[in-house]
């Protein structure tokens, strides 16, 4: 990872021990927000992950256990809303 690198060579010219952690902290906050526009774009291309409670099925063992119905949670889809899809679509609507 050659941006590791760049760090590395701009936090060892740093004059001052605090100098080194202003540049690592820079890099680790630059590095967060990567990760979380990657996360956002992945969920606009994908928005739904499966049910966690019928794990992706979308049925669940009716009360005797001889019969199935249709998961509650996901209503029989076995899909649910990821949070940061509903994070873009509260901001689209605003």
């Amino acid at each position: 990872m050659p941006g590791i690198a760049y760090v590395v060579i701009i936090a060892t010219l740093a004059a001052t021990p605090a100098a080194r952690r202003l540049v690592y902290t820079l890099a680790l906050l630059v590095a967060l927000v990567l990760v979380w526009l990657g996360y956002l774009v992945t969920c606009r291309l994908w928005p739904f992950a499966k049910c966690n409670r019928c794990n992706g099925t979308g049925t669940r063992p009716a009360p005797g256990r001889k019969a199935f119905r249709n998961c509650p949670r996901c209503k029989g889809t076995g899909r649910r809303l990821r949070i940061g899809r509903r994070l873009l679509d509260r901001k689209a609507n605003r």
